[in-house]
């Protein structure tokens, strides 16, 4: 097969994007400045506090304090390849964190602190991360768009891997290259077809990477034997500026996990965090669940009251319902929903099943029926939106659940859970989770216990924002829908 050459300008594009992305931050910082500025006066002026014009001087505008973000960005490795959007997001809030205690420091010891408005450093601080995010994502997407500046990639690998690599890259734009092809010696061409070409097998790796011009290259085969990618590694190695690949970490949890390296051995230690056994973690997840769902429940107390009604008019029976299911440390709790069914549904159930054994069989095999008889028309639409849950919010409040989360399971479903009980008994439930944004009610009875199992052992704060994230994009999205 005829291998493709990668462009004269191509050439350029690992050194291109830093830069471009170096440009971006630092006039992000720029306005950030400007803003933080223009903020501290309103709000002081709304207060009717008397207060002098602060500024600050070009020396310090224009070089100082974005030379110190900058330095902090490129410490905490921002401007890296392969870096994941919820990724770069938390490295750049820890950044900004530690620029802004280090500002603090040189202006203390420079004897300027007094001098230095404290409103307008927490405002600066807020405002450069917000700016450079943003900045960054708008400078990515056009980037992406337009198809300009991507470093050239090849994939070695199945084309299964291939297929779920990509698939993350989709949602998360940000790593910035382009793939020119596929290199396996099994290709199937289902996930990839049509979309990327294959160049050939391993065996003639080194001349199609030689005669591409690529120094970048992902080999993304997992199960590859240790002496084969050994010596794949090897032979490129010196063709390249940059190889990554995918270590065998299938089931294992990943969030937390550390790299320590053993150079006089050419070793390297993997080890994971359980974050959620710190009691500290636990408080932090607590206070994070607490204080959202107190401002989000004052927030859309009118909407509350709307569905309410709804549910009143359009069938007997009450508001709110409860079921009772297990909780952290295999407590039970009643779980609040507004009802979504007729009067008296468990009886009907029971009826229902009797009469018709295939219905009975997917119940027992997923706890739910695709098609449920005792579903009214508003609790139909309150399904498919998930505004169904709304009431756990309460629930949040009271301690007995949390905004992301295992999926809560009733009694019967402990024994489904097998050695992942002790996983679930580990944290409260939660309104939302990984099984939620990964196919909701299609998602099979077992998948979705090892997307409980794993969200408790790859627990932390990001993770937990994320998931709220995207279970609104989820919601949002026409493929959006339980039963």
């Amino acid at each position: 097969m005829l291998i493709p050459k990668i462009k004269d300008s191509d050439k350029w594009s690992p050194y291109i994007q830093p830069v471009l992305m170096l440009f971006v931050d630092y006039f992000s910082i720029l306005l950030a400045e400007f803003v933080a500025t223009q903020f501290r006066e309103l709000i002081l002026d709304y207060a009717g506090r008397d207060h002098d014009y602060f500024h600050l001087e070009p020396f310090y505008y224009f070089l100082f304090v974005p030379l110190i973000f900058i330095v902090f960005l490129h410490w905490g490795r921002t401007y890296i390849r392969l870096l994941s959007i919820s990724e770069m997001i938390r490295r750049t809030f820890w950044s900004v964190v530690y620029s802004i205690v280090v500002y603090i420091v040189i202006l203390f010891l420079a004897g300027q602190a007094p001098v230095v408005s404290r409103l307008f450093v927490t405002l600066l601080g807020g405002f450069v991360f917000c700016f450079v995010c943003i900045g960054r994502l708008i400078m990515r997407h056009f980037l992406n768009k337009f198809g300009l500046f991507l470093e050239p990639t090849i994939m070695i690998g199945s084309d299964e891997t291939a297929r779920k690599f990509l698939n993350y890259t989709i949602n998360n734009s940000f790593f910035g290259i382009k793939v020119i092809g596929l290199i396996d010696d099994n290709p199937r061409g289902k996930a990839l077809s049509g979309k990327f070409p294959i160049l050939g097998s391993t065996s003639n790796a080194t001349e199609i990477i030689k005669d591409s011009g690529v120094k970048n290259v992902l080999i993304l085969a997992p199960k590859m034997n240790k002496n084969k990618l050994h010596n794949l590694v090897d032979e490129i190695f010196p063709l390249v500026k940059n190889v990554s690949f995918v270590p065998d970490t299938e089931e294992m949890p990943i969030s937390n996990m550390e790299l320590h390296r053993l150079y006089s051995e050419n070793l390297i230690v993997l080890s994971v965090k359980n974050n959620l056994s710190r009691w500290y973690n636990q408080l932090i997840k607590r206070i994070f669940d607490l204080v959202v769902s107190v401002i989000g429940t004052i927030a859309i107390l009118p909407f509350l009251i709307i569905i309410a009604l709804l549910i009143k008019l359009s069938s007997p029976g009450p508001i709110i319902y409860s079921h009772i299911r297990i909780g952290k440390n295999g407590k039970t709790f009643p779980c609040y929903k507004f009802r979504s069914m007729v009067k008296d549904a468990d009886k009907q159930l029971d009826s229902y099943l009797r009469t018709h054994p295939e219905a009975k069989l997917e119940w027992e095999a997923e706890h739910k029926l695709k098609h449920d008889p005792r579903v009214t028309k508003v609790g139909k639409f309150l399904r498919k939106t998930s505004l169904d849950e709304l009431p756990q919010l309460l629930n949040v409040i009271k301690g007995e659940m949390s905004l992301v989360g295992p999926r809560p399971i009733t009694a019967e479903e402990i024994s489904k859970y097998g050695i992942y009980f002790a996983d679930y008994e580990m944290v409260r439930p939660g309104m939302t989770g990984l099984w939620q944004t990964s196919g909701r009610s299609d998602t099979s009875y077992e998948r979705r216990v090892r997307l409980d199992a794993w969200y408790v052992r790859n627990w932390n704060l990001w993770l937990d924002i994320s998931m709220l994230v995207k279970t609104v994009r989820v919601l949002l999205s026409k493929k959006a829908g339980a039963y």
